[in-house]
């Protein structure tokens, strides 16, 4: 039996006095002045569950380092984290990525645009990278956190990232502030999001998730420790042709639903009758032929390429009617704006015809430059 020792100051915790134990740390223990003080020693956080002893007590010897919990966990290695074949994360990318997204998520499921900003202050993201950021200092106008959730959800929708729609106050304090419906990332959508970062720039992705895992320091951090840069993809994947290489793969699942031609059965042999000799039982087994049905396969590709036709056509005729649509709404703008002028080209004829019969009038009735005159009225 021997007396537990302070992670904080290395000093030995007397049995008789206050002990701080951690329940998330192996063999961590803080004496009551460190635990006032706050200190805090790698790996323990203060986000960690703890317990208070009134009195120390002893500490068991043992000949391996056993705790009252258990055994320690094992390290876990870290393994390649995408597969560059699909572009999809294997399943310790998945643990990782999952793992950023539960510290985030706070156990609600779903992460809210400024969480997710939030995220990416953490790691001293640029702000055109920052979504959120980036829409809400795009967006004009006295509503702009409503603009920015709709530029947010529009880029969303771009890129088929998955979210969900719930309803946030924004505009005010109490009962002046309005509701509004805000996307916020799933589990899917946020893996989708963070997987096209890692696959763009390897290098700072390795560097963030480090961070960040040693900042929050959840369960998978303390089991496998950093993720070393070796996991990550070793080039780097622009987005272009991450968009280019989804869209290929898109392209060719639905190639590979098209109709494939039936292919012809093997010729079937009836069983043997005894016939004596070989010549009557080949003359007696003749194959059928079986012709394969590729008309049937012909008339799905024709099908197929005539609704193509059809779509080309019907989103061409689309294009015309807007084209139509909007050469006669500046059509009618140009004779509005025409009209206006006409109208102020006769208002200065009319001026001008005044002041000339004005001039006129006061030289038929002699009267000189400064004097009064009135003017009676004049119709034509």
């Amino acid at each position: 039996m021997t007396l537990f020792q302070c992670a904080g100051c290395s000093e030995s915790i007397p049995s008789h006095k206050v002990r701080l134990h951690c329940e998330v740390c192996y063999d961590y223990s803080l004496c009551a002045n460190c635990a006032i003080l706050g200190v805090v020693t790698p790996p323990h956080s203060k986000n960690h569950d703890t317990t208070l002893h009134r009195e120390s007590g002893l500490a068991s010897v043992q000949s391996s380092p056993v705790s009252a919990r258990g055994p320690p966990r094992l390290m876990q290695a870290w393994s390649t984290l995408f597969d560059m074949d699909t572009l999809e994360a294997r399943p310790s990318g998945i643990d990782l990525l999952s793992a950023i997204f539960d510290c985030v998520a706070e156990k609600t499921g779903i992460m809210t645009p400024e969480a997710y900003s939030s995220l990416l202050d953490l790691v001293d993201c640029p702000v055109e990278d920052n979504i959120w950021k980036d829409t809400l200092e795009s967006a004009k106008g006295p509503d702009k956190e409503k603009q920015a959730i709709d530029m947010l959800r529009q880029y969303f929708d771009a890129f088929s990232i998955d979210y969900d729609l719930y309803d946030v106050a924004i505009g005010g304090e109490g009962d002046e502030s309005d509701t509004y419906q805000a996307p916020c990332l799933t589990r899917k959508g946020f893996i989708k999001l963070w997987k096209a970062d890692c696959l763009h720039n390897p290098e700072r992705a390795c560097d963030e998730a480090n961070l960040i895992l040693q900042h929050y320091q959840p369960p998978i951090w303390r089991d496998r420790g950093e993720v070393p840069r070796s996991v990550f993809p070793q080039e780097r994947m622009s987005y272009e042709d991450q968009e280019a290489f989804y869209s290929a793969r898109k392209k060719a699942k639905r190639v590979s639903k098209l109709p494939s031609p039936p292919r012809a059965s093997p010729p079937q042999r009836r069983p043997s009758l005894g016939l004596s000799t070989w010549t009557d039982t080949l003359a007696y087994t003749r194959p059928r032929q079986i012709v394969p049905d590729r008309e049937l396969w012909a008339q799905s590709i024709q099908a197929a390429k005539e609704a193509k036709e059809a779509f080309e056509i019907q989103r061409a005729r689309q294009e015309l009617e807007a084209l139509r649509v909007r050469n006669e709404r500046d059509l009618a703008d140009l004779r509005r704006s025409n009209e206006i002028e006409y109208i102020r080209a006769q208002q200065e004829m009319h001026m001008d015809s005044m002041r000339g019969i004005e001039r006129t009038r006061s030289l038929i009735n002699g009267v000189g430059e400064g004097q009064e005159y009135v003017i009676e009225p004049y119709y034509r």
